[in-house]
Formats: structure tokens, sequence, C-alpha cells
């Protein structure tokens, strides 16, 4: 599986906009393509940790189904998805579409990765501080059937103090539907 993200889109990713080049529509559509073709499946990230409660509106509801249905018609494969509230969205309207749990989510928690499960959700990625516990990485796999996977390469510090702030700011910074970005102006 190859993955990425879009800038600007109405659901961010976890990335920051500064990282990611300013593409198109369909330049996805033909790198999708291209990825096709060597036999491979596509993960679009949508793995934002905040819509600023964007998603619980009509509009931005209506707005999140109109984007997921156009990376679905763009070819994307699976969705990697932080909030919740996005997966209930894409197992209502879309519900053979492949999901995976973001690290972002944080899961590191038995209990955690069941309510996921229970979610519908094919891929649990576990959060990274999680990959040297071997005894919790055994009692999750015993606890679910859905398959778990661990990031080998984090970009950020082991237990990092402000994993969660980071995150947030990057959900901030990579959606167009916030409001304020660290980018759009200085003081």
């Amino acid at each position: 599986f190859r993955s990425g993200g879009l800038p600007g889109s109405i659901i961010g990713s976890g990335r920051s906009p500064s990282t990611l080049k300013n593409i198109s529509y369909e330049d996805v559509r033909e790198y999708i393509k291209c990825v096709h073709s060597k036999g491979w499946g596509f993960d679009m990230n949508v793995n934002t940790t905040c819509l600023a409660n964007m998603e619980y509106t009509k509009e931005g509801y209506n707005n999140i189904l109109s984007y997921i249905e156009s990376l679905l018609d763009l070819g994307v494969d699976s969705l990697t998805v932080s909030l919740t509230s996005i997966i209930q969205i894409i197992k209502k309207h879309f519900p053979d579409t492949r999901i995976n749990v973001s690290t972002f989510q944080k899961v590191d928690t038995v209990s955690m990765a069941q309510r996921f499960e229970d979610l519908g959700v094919d891929v649990i990625m576990l959060s990274e501080n999680v990959n040297r516990d071997f005894k919790l990485l055994s009692a999750i796999r015993r606890s679910v059937k859905t398959k778990i996977a661990l990031v080998a390469n984090v970009g950020c510090l082991y237990e990092c103090p402000d994993k969660y702030s980071h995150a947030n700011s990057i959900a901030h910074n990579s959606s167009n539907s916030c409001r304020y970005s660290i980018f759009s102006e200085s003081f």
C-alpha cells in the first residue's frame, strides 16, 4: 500500500501543509492509476484529530460526505482515520470502504482496540508507544480479530509529552475547515 494526503482538504491529514505538494485531484487520480498498475493499493490519510466540530453540523456532515465520495471516485482503496465520528460517517454511507485507525487515535488498551473493532474498522494502527510493550501487544492481539499494525519509524520522541498538541496543531493547519493557521499570519 502507498499512502498520501491532500493539502487544504476539508478533512486534514497528519501532515503539515508545508510538507505536501500542491497537487490537483487529476494528479492524484493519475498517481493512483500508477500505484494500481503495480498491483498495490492506495490509502488516503484523512486522519485529522480535530474538525472544530464541523462534523456535527448539517453543512459540515454533507461536506465530509462529498469529500469522502470524491476520494473514492479517485480510486482510493482505503482511508486512514483518527476521529470516530468520521469512521461512523464512512461506515454508514460507504460500508465497503476499508478503514485503518490512525496512530493519532493513540490506541493503547484492549478496550480501545475492541471499541474500534466494534466500529468495523479493518486495521488498528496502535499507538507508537506500545511498540515495546510485548505483554500489552499480546493482550490486544488476543482480544481482537481485526488486523493490527505498528509504526516502526516514528517521527516523534518516545512518549512525547506534546503528542496530542502536536497532532492537533497539524490538524488545524492541514484542514481548510479550521479558521486559524500558524501559516496564515505572524505575530
